[in-house]
C-alpha cells in the first residue's frame, strides 16, 4: 500500500485493529497480538471563495446580487440545511433500530452508530471500575423491553455459558485491559452484546473511563457467523 494516502492506509488498519479486539473480547485470542499506530494524516486546509471569485466560479448560482444580500444567504441555507435534515440531531437516551435496546446513558459522550454487523452504538461513559451503575442501567432498560431476555450466548458461541463478571488482559504495550460481556436475546434469536472495557497504562491505576459497545445481530446474521467459525 506504498502508493496509497494516508488516510486509505489509516481505513485499512483502522478495520484490522477491531479485528483483533474482537477476537480477544469474543475469546478467541487471549491477547492482541501487536499494537496496531496509525499514519500521521495532517488536515487540509480549505480555500475559501470571496464575493467576486465565487460570481466568477458559479455563474449558476444567478445574477449578481448586493453585498448586502450576499450576507443574508448564510443563515437561510443553514435554516434550509437544519429542516431537510443536513445537521445532526442530539440522540436519545434509547436509540431502537427495528425494536433494538440500545441503552445510550445519560453521560455519554463521544457516541457513534454504525451499520457494522445489524446495528452497532459505541460511547464512553465516566463510571470507576467495576462499572457497577452503567451495568445495572444497561441491564434494567434492556430487560424493561418486552421479548428481550438475558442470554449467556455470544455472537460465536451458543454453549450458553454467561460471561457476565469481569476479567482481564494486558495488550502489547502494556496496558491493562479489564472487560466485561453481557448478551440478550429476543423472541426471534436476535443477540445484542454489549461488550464494557476500561485500559489503563499503570495496571495499579483506578480505570474511570469506560468504553461501551453494544452489537446488535440478527439470528441469521448469528448462524452465518457460526457457520464460518466452524467447530470450536
Amino acid at each position: 500500500m506504498e502508493a496509497c494516502a494516508p488516510k486509505t492506509v489509516n481505513n485499512v488498519l483502522t478495520v484490522l485493529n477491531t479485528l483483533l479486539k474482537r477476537a480477544v473480547e469474543w475469546g478467541e485470542r487471549q491477547r492482541l497480538p501487536c499494537t496496531i499506530k496509525l499514519l500521521p494524516n495532517p488536515k487540509k486546509t480549505m480555500g475559501f471563495h470571496d464575493f467576486d471569485q465565487h460570481e466568477v466560479d458559479f455563474p449558476a448560482m444567478g445574477a449578481p446580487i448586493s453585498r448586502r444580500r450576499r450576507l443574508v444567504r448564510l443563515p437561510i441555507v443553514i435554516t434550509i440545511c437544519v429542516m431537510h435534515g443536513c445537521a445532526r440531531q442530539s440522540p436519545p437516551s434509547t436509540a431502537a433500530v427495528s425494536g433494538v435496546p440500545f441503552v445510550i446513558v445519560e453521560s455519554a459522550r463521544e457516541v457513534r452508530r454504525t451499520s457494522e454487523y445489524d446495528g452497532a452504538v459505541y460511547y464512553l461513559v465516566e463510571d470507576p471500575y467495576p462499572g457497577s451503575v452503567i451495568i445495572n442501567e444497561i441491564t434494567r432498560r434492556i430487560e424493561m423491553t418486552p421479548g428481550w431476555q438475558a442470554s449467556g450466548e455470544t455472537p460465536i458461541n451458543a454453549e450458553g455459558n454467561d460471561f457476565r463478571s469481569w476479567g482481564n488482559y494486558y495488550e502489547s504495550s502494556g496496558a491493562k485491559v479489564y472487560q466485561w460481556i453481557g448478551s440478550w436475546k429476543d423472541l426471534h434469536g436476535d443477540l445484542l452484546t454489549y461488550v464494557l472495557r476500561y485500559e489503563v497504562a499503570d495496571p495499579n491505576a483506578v480505570a474511570h473511563t469506560m468504553e461501551v459497545s453494544a452489537i446488535y445481530m440478527t439470528a441469521a446474521t448469528v448462524a452465518s457467523m457460526r457457520n464460518a467459525r466452524g467447530p470450536h
